[in-house]
């Protein structure tokens, strides 16, 4: 046997009691006290939810606008005008147009009409109703008669005036390129 060294007994560590020669007792080193992280990191997450819930009540309190996304866009039909004063129908004008939609024709009653939005290549509405409708109106204006469950392409101007002379008119494939090209 070796004199001074240290045995090591299995499943203990050394010094473990066997009562050898040079055994000496392991303690672990005092641990020093510093700062619990966890708390640290407790800290900071407090202020971001106080700050976060600020915010959520500011924003669940302050007055909608109703011009932002209006539930109802209500459209007129514009003055008479003799068919013969429209031009062919262009990207430009068209693009000069405030609101441009894909819509679908849900009701005809008397001389409104009320629409469906599929798709908004400018601004934005749950329901559309263009109001002025008579029987001389599509000839007129060149606007299309409007069939309860056909889809249209609707235009109209920053005063709610609904656009004719073809840029309002059925979805087609000829309009659909117009309205693309117009408003990307």
């Amino acid at each position: 046997m070796m004199v001074g060294m240290r045995s090591e007994t299995p499943g203990g560590p050394r010094g473990s009691g066997s009562g050898g020669p040079g055994d000496e007792p392991v303690t672990e080193a005092p641990r020093e006290d510093g700062p619990d992280y966890r708390l640290l990191g407790l800290a900071a997450i407090v202020p971001v939810l106080v700050i976060a819930a600020i915010l959520i009540r500011v924003i669940a309190d302050r007055p909608h606008d109703s011009n932002a996304h209006p539930a109802t866009l209500a459209l007129n039909v514009p003055a008479q005008a003799p068919a013969s004063s429209c031009g062919a129908p262009d990207a430009g004008r068209l693009a000069a147009q405030a609101t441009a939609v894909e819509a679908v024709v849900t009701s005809v009653d008397g001389t409104t009409v009320s629409f469906q939005p599929r798709r908004f290549f400018r601004g934005s509405a749950q329901l559309i109703q263009v109001r002025g409708i008579g029987p001389a109106t599509p000839t007129a204006l060149r606007l299309p008669t409007f069939t309860v469950g056909k889809t249209y392409l609707l235009a109209a101007g920053s005063d709610g005036t609904l656009a004719g002379c073809g840029l309002t008119g059925p979805e087609t494939s000829d309009l659909e390129k117009l309205y693309t090209s117009a408003f990307g």
